[in-house]
Parts: C-alpha cells; sequence; structure tokens
C-alpha cells in the first residue's frame, strides 16, 4: 500500500498540464495548444449574461477566471461596456458569473491584471440611434473576490485610450495621440514617515528581504513576472526586532519581476531584474494601500495604440506604418522620445531582448538590448490573409498571434520565425496563454 501511494505521489508530480489558448473575439474561444500539431478547439462562447450579446476585444486570465473586455452593444439594450468574468475552471464549458459594467463610459478594449487588481481601457464610442457620446478612460477594479469586482477608482482620458500596462509603481495609457504616465495609489508617502527601514537584495539565487520592526504585525511579498503573474507568495507573521525573508528564484527565468512587499499596511514596491545568476533590485518606493487615488503625472504627445514598459523605457507603436518608439521613463514626470525602428505595429511582446510585434500578416522582430534605440531585423516574411490589426504572446520558442485565425509561430531562430499553425478564421482580436 505504502509502495502504491508512493508511486501515485510520484505520477501526479510528473503530470503536465495543457497550454491553453484564450480568445477573445466576437465569442471567447479556449484552445488546448499544448501540440502545434493536433490543436484542438475546446468551446465557443457567446459573451453575454443572458439579455446581451456584446462582442469582446481582450481576455486576461487569473486562476480560475477569464476577463473579458467587451463593447456597448446598443442594439441588444446593453448600454455599457466593461469586463465580463467568467469562470473557466472547466476549459470546455466556460460560464459567465459576473461582470463591472455600471459606471463605465466606451468600449471596453484592453485588460492587465495585476495581483489583485484589474485596469480596464475603454475607448471612444458614439452612438446615432438614440444620439449618445461616451468619451474612454482608465477604470480600476479590486478582483480579490471574482464574483464581486468593485471599482476602485476611474479617469476619463483625451484622445481615444486604446491600451494599458502596469508595472509595480506606474500604470502607462495609449492613446491615438499620447502615452500618459498614472500612479494609484500616489507618490508621496515619505520614507520618515515609516518606522521600518526595509533593505532588499540578491544573494546567489534568492532575494533577501531584511527590516527591523519595532512591533508586531503581518507581512506579505509576493512577486510577479512582466505580465502580471503571481510566482511567488510569503505572508506571516512579523516579529519585534529584526527580520529576514528569503525567496527563492533558482528556478525563474532573466527577466523583469516586480516585488511588492506590505509590511502591516505598508507597501514597498520595487522591480526585480534577474540575469543569469545575479540580480538587482530597482526603484524601491514606499506607498500607502489607499482606495481611490489614480493620479496622472505626465503625459507626452506621440500615437499609443499598443504599448509594452520595461524598467526605465516604453514600447508603442501606432496604428501606422511608422514603426515602433523607445520613450524613456527613467524620470516618469518627464518621459522623454528615443529612437524608433521602422515598419513594427500592433501587439508587442518581449523575449529576452528582442521585441516582437504582430502586424496582422507577418511576425517582425526588433533588438532592444539597447532599449533607447531599437533595431529591426530583417525576417521572413511569411504571407497569409488576415482581417488586419493583431495581437501577439510570447510563451517560451513560440510566438502565438491573431488577427482573424490564431497562428503559432516557431521562434527557435528569431530571423526565421516559422508558422506552424493556423486556425480557420474565428474573428480573432485578443489571446492569452496560460
Amino acid at each position: 500500500m505504502r509502495k502504491c501511494m508512493i508511486l501515485c505521489i510520484f505520477l501526479l508530480s510528473l503530470a503536465v498540464y495543457p497550454t491553453l489558448a484564450y480568445i477573445a473575439g466576437g465569442y471567447f474561444y479556449i484552445y488546448d495548444v499544448s501540440n502545434p500539431d493536433s490543436v484542438e478547439q475546446l468551446s465557443e462562447t457567446i459573451v453575454t449574461n443572458g439579455w446581451c450579446y456584446p462582442s469582446c476585444y481582450d481576455v486576461w486570465v487569473k486562476g480560475d477566471y477569464a476577463y473579458l473586455a467587451v463593447t456597448t452593444d446598443n442594439i441588444n439594450i446593453c448600454e455599457y461596456g466593461g469586463i465580463y468574468v467568467f469562470d473557466v475552471s472547466d476549459s470546455t464549458d466556460p460560464y459567465y458569473v459576473a461582470d463591472c459594467t455600471w459606471g463605465t463610459d466606451g468600449d471596453g478594449y484592453n485588460i492587465f491584471i495585476q495581483g489583485s487588481l484589474a485596469y480596464l481601457v475603454t475607448k471612444d464610442v458614439i452612438w446615432f440611434d438614440p444620439p449618445h457620446e461616451a468619451d474612454g478612460g482608465l477604470y480600476i477594479y479590486d478582483i480579490s473576490d471574482p464574483l464581486n469586482p468593485t471599482l476602485q477608482d476611474s479617469m476619463t482620458l483625451p484622445g481615444n485610450p486604446r491600451d494599458v500596462f502596469v508595472d509595480s509603481q506606474y500604470v502607462y495609457v495609449g492613446t491615438e495621440d499620447s502615452l500618459f504616465i498614472l500612479t494609484f495609489p500616489p507618490q508621496g508617502v515619505e520614507e520618515k514617515e515609516i518606522e521600518e527601514t526595509v533593505n532588499i537584495k540578491v544573494e546567489y539565487q534568492r532575494v533577501v528581504i531584511e527590516f527591523m520592526s519595532s512591533q508586531s504585525g503581518e507581512l506579505d511579498v509576493s512577486l510577479f513576472d512582466i505580465l502580471g503573474r503571481e510566482l511567488r507568495n510569503i505572508k506571516r507573521n512579523i516579529l519585534v526586532g529584526y527580520n529576514l525573508i528569503a525567496m527563492d528564484i533558482s528556478d525563474i527565468g532573466n527577466g523583469v519581476y516586480f516585488l511588492p512587499v506590505s509590511i502591516d499596511g505598508k507597501t514597498y514596491r520595487n522591480k526585480f531584474i534577474k540575469i543569469g545568476h545575479t540580480g538587482e533590485v530597482r526603484s524601491a518606493e514606499i506607498r500607502r494601500k489607499t482606495k481611490g487615488d489614480l493620479q496622472r503625472i505626465s503625459s507626452i504627445g506621440v500615437k499609443a495604440r499598443n504599448i509594452y514598459a520595461i524598467p526605465d523605457y516604453v514600447f508603442i507603436t501606432p496604428d501606422s506604418s511608422s514603426g515602433v518608439r523607445s520613450i524613456g521613463v527613467s524620470d516618469p514626470y518627464n518621459p522623454i522620445k528615443c529612437g524608433w525602428a521602422g515598419n513594427i505595429v500592433h501587439g508587442l511582446g518581449v523575449k529576452d531582448t528582442l521585441l516582437f510585434a504582430f502586424d496582422g500578416f507577418n511576425l517582425r522582430v526588433a533588438n532592444i538590448s539597447d532599449p533607447a534605440n531599437p533595431v529591426r531585423i530583417d525576417t521572413l516574411e511569411i504571407k497569409s490573409s488576415k482581417e488586419g490589426g493583431g495581437d501577439v504572446q510570447i510563451r517560451g520558442n513560440k510566438a502565438y498571434t491573431v488577427a482573424g485565425p490564431l497562428d503559432i509561430f516557431d521562434i527557435s531562430n528569431p530571423l526565421y520565425p516559422m508558422l506552424i499553425y493556423e486556425s480557420v478564421p474565428i474573428g480573432a482580436r485578443s489571446v492569452y496563454i496560460k
């Protein structure tokens, strides 16, 4: 019996979870893309709560729930765009459980989730019957309870908002004529106001957090990747006096990570950069957890249809062939235009020092080893019939793109991305890979 139990545990440890593609469009699709030679559609769902049938522009998955950015639907008396929440614990039978629509203006267009907050961008919308015009903006929801998301704050933004990207300190919103930089909660809590002094450093393959505390309380430390997925979480009681917390990072790849450290309600938000066996923690900053304190701190006049941020730089692409531009944000109060690489448009994804963009017809690549000066790399042209636009997500050596169909590219050699799968046209607009 003991041998049987040991064998069962061993087999469970070898369990391979499927790679799933969650796709937003006229419908909500889930595909099993574990094997590009035998991709399987698991479900196709109308995005509805029973009385309204909007289409969806974007999708983000956290845990057992998918969050869809949905449009307004004047014809079916659905007056508001926003977020619909679906339970996707059973990939073959996702179902609606909640929505965040009342109180929003515009069409739900793009979502970014980090921790327990969902950031939704809505774009401008004009109705002709009856006449009505709504300005797009940014809406922030607490989704710690997915069945009861609550609006924390919002802000209308000029220029028709289109995309949002969040790191541990700043919220970047792209519009058709500007890039906005915001904070939530705002800056302004001085370090001298807080008795604890936190020291965060890298020792070999672990992050060490040290601090002195004058009173007992609670500690909450999380590690997020650049897409907002939580990789680690440590919760424990704080001791009076010296405290040390070590977090193993030996199994995470090179890249940018976010490391919020909450000490009895006071939050230190940090960027963590891992390169090989070394690491660096940047921009440690202290903020309080507050509700309803979204602040705009700066903007720069550039078309920012799609955005992707790394430490000190934001990459943007417009709805044209003018290419990807680098914006320096090391001083977020004074963003500056840096270099650009031509003929790179639409959805953006990053792998190591390469930036990938999908223009709806070809997968484009730029070298961003010098982030201030992206350089386009000539790649193999793969022409196919798409519907324009485009979104891309990078996972390992594969790029998953949508612009009507779902395409999968092998990017083992980024100079020659190979198309290894293409679905039938499904009206796909956005994809999330999990």
